[in-house]
């Protein structure tokens, strides 16, 4: 397994990787045991096991992710009757920094959450 590694690192020092596609393709899957990046993405992905969700559940996405592409957003017929998704246009990846104020950001996702749990 080292010398797997240590080949992987060689052949690493020589790429210049412009999409995370790429990285995920030459780094991500072959470390993880995957044949590839649509490997991995399809067998780590929750998706396929939404519909089957029981407990109230809240998925939050912003259509602005660089990590979570628009093609990832699952449709209303694949989330469960117990499933309630919030789709912003931003937001980022985790972020949902808002707020006008300089220095004072008003965190939205907290707030979202918050009242989300109140009313379950």
């Amino acid at each position: 397994m080292k010398e797997k590694n240590l080949a992987l690192k060689l052949n690493l020092a020589e790429k210049k990787f412009k999409t995370l596609f790429e990285f995920d393709e030459y780094v991500t899957a072959p470390l993880h045991g995957f044949h590839g990046a649509i490997d991995y993405y399809h067998r780590s992905s929750c998706r396929q096991f939404l519909k089957d969700i029981k407990v109230p559940t809240l998925i939050i996405h912003a259509k602005d992710d660089p990590f979570m592409t628009p093609t990832v957003v699952p449709s209303v017929d694949e989330l469960s009757a117990s499933t309630q998704m919030i789709l912003t246009e931003a937001g980022g990846h985790v972020g949902f920094v808002a707020g006008c104020i300089p220095f004072k950001p008003v965190y939205w996702l907290e707030q979202v959450i918050e009242m989300y749990l109140s009313k379950s």
